[in-house]
């Protein structure tokens, strides 16, 4: 017999029983109790063992008790005889002399005497089973077999010497395992959790799903948890109807709030089912609580909750486990509901528990209905945060009474609303907020505003004055409320001077600060410490932060918000392929979600693709529709710069720098005026170098743009700084090109810009190209195509490819032509510098594969080694058509 096929889990009891049938075999019998919950497979073992036993030559007589037939005398024993047994009557004598009678025709031999459910033996049959019991040992071959004893005949059974007992409870992980492999359905850990382990609701929910009932609890469920409960002791189903409305074994309500089991039999009541396997810690399995409350009418369910959510509060137990019995009663709930519903909320906020805060605070707004309006209030601003940590968007509609109600509003919900309503571009009503939290101050009100001002100027005036630093605490300390530090951070990278100042306060802050309370979600204070970093000059901090952060972060609107920032990171450092698939994959939230900040992975995902050379992706990012009131924000000057970039690629200069221009006149305005927020000037100044104006007016005014942004920028190396060194060798004289530009270079490199030194090396190899320098105009093209493929610049790469040939022999042009495609890209990569493994590595082929390539590219241009390919192999034959010109 395969024990692991026919019996999951029960191993151990089958080796042991199988001992004492060889020893019986041998001449020794002996006593064999099959305890445990019921329905956990005794009786199945039992089969099992009186099978093999029969199998092997042993005598077995069987019998089965009931309580239906246990006053019948000797119904037992007459099962086992095989025959009826006329009773001899009540007198005591006659009984005895029957049971030494019958246990004296017992057949020689082995014999295996079983009984199941034996705790339902008549009296008679009881004596007959007591007296076979006391006659086991050795040289007496029979083994007394009963399943089920009942705690008298247990009692009696266990002081015999050769009595073993074997406990048949729930399955373990593995067995539950072994099951589910067996049968199709959920997976065993599922399994485990809604059953307990217990074989019979396991059997039970397979069986549900084999039926097409996927969802916990199915009927053949709900029917063998309702059997099972009722086959417990004398209080079990009342114990497991007190924790399925209740959740915990511990819970005052399980004597007070539904009917329990009297005191004296609770202890019994909880062993059974904990033996059972349907106490999981302190609670009922998920799909046993489900199918014990299906079997309650809702209305007596309801009030069976909301009983027990009364004397939770009435005994000072956690709101969390008030509100829960509150939120599953749903409907009309009493006055004092609302404020344990807000404070549980608020608690799963804290703890990251969204969907639950949601759950609670909805049930919060539905009791608040018809109460006073501070409970309504409180109930609304309740809600707002909940659905604001699953989706600004979901939010935007309960913002309307808050913001009506303002003057009514605690301090501590005012900085809030400001933030939601003027996300939303909500600026009428924002103003209204703003005002009162204004007259109401403390240290809130100054983090708010000092943050306000700086990214929302459009909507409260012109922009600020210098902030003096607070003493106090050092930012970032956790001490420091988040939002303080993003002020502070935002107010140092807009100053002069002061980018390092506000690289270490964002960094610190972002490495050191995790609030925990419910006002406050972190990734929106990330999403802004992120980009103080960006515009202080630390791109490479920031997408290391980011990708930390959006991986603590659960999918939804907090990891899009990290991801958007650490995009826009990523495009300072010119990762074009990374930075454009971050920002796509930030906006697929939504726009509702993401309000005017949309601004911010809108302006990445545009400019990612326009320097890609892919700009009808660019064109169809900005046919989006964006809030007007993003334009009043700082999130709105990296739409306008990202827009001018893209006309200035498609060709439409006079439009590009409308934009550069009204960019920079909101910036100045605001005083944003930054280079490291949004290089207008360089804009403006490459719209004017390529634009109608007359040549000579266009390059000056060019050189004063950029002579304004290099003042602007410092001396350290940043993009911004080495872009307009670029720029300006293209403004000036072509005499002082040269120097120009490998200073751009060197500035680009440093600030880690791959795109920027990729356009500055191009420049570059032209302006060698142009003095007759054609080896170190080849080798410095080489560089920049290296660069540009690299970084997914693709529209430059062609260029590169195009007008940077290593060779001008046009026969070696023509011998190109017959390279296959995999030998092209190959060569290609090679003259770019890469080794065989970095050309291996990045088209996903071996190094040999590699090498191969390689040697039969030399052969078919009749070259040597790689130093002699030339930059650019020309069109191929199954060449794709040219991208737009960068």
């Amino acid at each position: 017999m395969v024990v692991s096929t026919v019996l999951p889990g029960r191993t151990a009891q089958w080796a042991a029983l199988g001992e004492q049938l060889d020893l019986l075999r041998r001449g020794t019998g002996g006593v064999a109790l099959l305890d445990g919950p019921p329905g956990c497979g005794r009786t199945a073992l039992l089969d099992a063992v009186t099978a093999r036993a029969a199998a092997t030559g042993t005598t077995v007589l069987r019998a089965t008790a009931s309580a239906a037939e246990r006053p019948v005398p000797f119904g037992v024993a007459a099962q086992l005889c095989g025959r009826p047994l006329p009773d001899p009557g009540p007198d005591q004598a006659a009984r005895a002399l029957r049971v030494e009678e019958l246990g004296a025709a017992l057949p020689p031999g082995p014999v295996l005497v079983a009984v199941d459910d034996a705790g339902e033996t008549d009296d008679a049959s009881l004596g007959l089973l007591c007296w076979i019991a006391r006659r086991t040992g050795p040289g007496r071959p029979v083994l007394l077999l009963v399943a089920a004893p009942g705690a008298a005949l247990a009692h009696d059974l266990r002081r015999c010497p050769a009595a073993r007992e074997h406990v048949v409870g729930p399955l373990d992980a593995d067995a539950v395992a072994e099951v589910c492999r067996a049968r199709p359905g959920p997976g065993p850990e599922a399994v485990l959790a809604a059953t307990g382990g217990h074989p019979g609701l396991v059997a039970a929910l397979l069986t549900d799903h084999a039926a097409g009932r996927t969802t916990v609890p199915g009927p053949a469920l709900v029917r063998a948890v309702e059997v099972l409960v009722a086959r417990l002791p004398e209080g079990a189903p009342r114990l497991a109807l007190a924790l399925a409305v209740t959740g915990r074994r511990t819970a005052p309500p399980a004597t007070g709030a539904v009917p329990g089991p009297a005191e004296p039999r609770r202890s019994a009541a909880t062993c059974a089912l904990a033996a059972a396997g349907l106490l999981t810690g302190d609670e009922l399995p998920g799909g046993v609580r489900d199918a014990v409350l299906a079997g309650v009418p809702p209305t007596e369910l309801r009030a069976l909750r909301l009983r027990a959510a009364e004397r939770l509060h009435d005994r000072g137990a956690p709101v969390a486990d008030v509100a829960g019995r509150l939120a599953e009663a749903g409907g009309a709930l009493p006055s004092w509901a609302v404020g344990v519903l807000v404070r549980a909320a608020d608690e799963a906020l804290c703890d990251g528990r969204t969907a639950t805060a949601r759950t609670l605070a909805r049930a919060a707004v539905t009791a608040a209905a018809g109460a006073d309006p501070a409970q309504v209030l409180a109930a609304d601003a309740c809600a707002t945060r909940a659905e604001w940590r699953a989706g600004p968007g979901l939010a935007d509609r309960l913002l309307t009474r808050p913001a009506a109600a303002v003057a009514q509003l605690p301090g501590p919900e005012l900085a809030p609303l400001l933030r939601r309503l003027l996300w939303h571009g909500r600026t009428d009503e924002a103003g209204a907020v703003a005002a009162r939290l204004s007259a109401v101050g403390g240290p809130e009100a100054g983090a708010v505003e000092g943050w306000l001002v700086r990214t929302h100027p459009g909507s409260v005036g012109p922009g600020p004055a210098p902030l003096s630093p607070r003493p106090g605490p050092v930012p970032g300390d956790p001490a420091v409320p988040a939002w303080t530090a993003v002020a502070d951070a935002l107010a140092a990278v807009c100053t002069r001077d002061r980018r390092a100042e506000a690289a270490a306060t964002a960094e610190q802050a972002l490495v050191r600060v995790r609030p925990r309370d419910h006002a406050c979600w972190w990734p929106e204070v990330a999403f802004e410490l992120l980009l103080v970093l960006v515009y202080a000059g630390r791109p490479a901090v920031a997408c290391e932060l980011a990708a930390a952060i959006a991986a603590e972060e659960p999918p939804g609107p907090g990891r899009a918000l990290v991801r958007a920032a650490g995009a826009e990171a990523a495009l300072r450092l010119g990762r074009l392929g990374a930075a454009g698939a971050a920002a796509s994959a930030a906006l697929e939230i939504g726009p509702g979600d993401w309000g005017v900040a949309c601004g911010v992975p809108l302006a990445t995902a545009v400019v990612a693709a326009t320097r890609a050379g892919r700009l009808g992706d660019a064109a169809a990012l900005l046919a989006r529709p964006v809030p007007p009131a993003l334009f009043g924000t700082r999130y709105g000057l990296h739409y306008l710069f990202a827009r001018g970039e893209y006309h200035l690629a498609a060709g439409h200069a006079h439009a590009a720098l409308a934009d550069f221009l009204s960019c920079g006149e909101l910036a100045v305005g605001w005083g944003l005026d930054r280079p490291g927020l949004v290089p207008w000037r360089a804009g403006a100044a490459a719209a004017r170098l390529g634009g109608t104006t007359p040549r000579d007016e266009g390059r000056s005014e060019a050189r004063r743009l950029l002579q304004e942004q290099l003042a602007a920028t410092g001396a350290g190396p940043s993009g911004e700084r080495g872009t307009a060194l670029r720029l300006l060798a293209a403004a000036g004289r072509s005499a002082g090109r040269e120097q120009v530009l490998e200073e751009a270079v060197a500035v680009l490199e440093a600030a880690g810009d791959r795109y920027g030194t990729a356009r500055a090396l191009a420049d570059l190899a032209r302006v060698h190209a142009g003095a007759r320098r054609h080896r170190r105009a080849l080798a410095t093209a080489r560089q920049a195509l290296t660069l540009a493929v690299d970084c997914g610049a693709d529209a430059l790469a062609t260029t590169l490819r195009a007008h940077c040939t290593a060779d001008p022999d046009p026969e070696r042009g023509r011998t190109a032509a017959v390279l296959t495609a995999g030998e092209r890209r190959v060569a290609e990569l090679a003259a770019a510098g890469l080794t065989n493994r970095e050309i291996a590595q990045r088209l996903h082929i071996t190094a040999s594969t590699a090498e191969q390539h390689l040697t039969r590219v030399f052969r078919k241009l009749g070259v040597r080694d790689r130093t002699s390919l030339p930059a650019s192999l020309g069109p191929g034959p199954a060449a794709e058509p040219e991208a737009a010109s960068a």
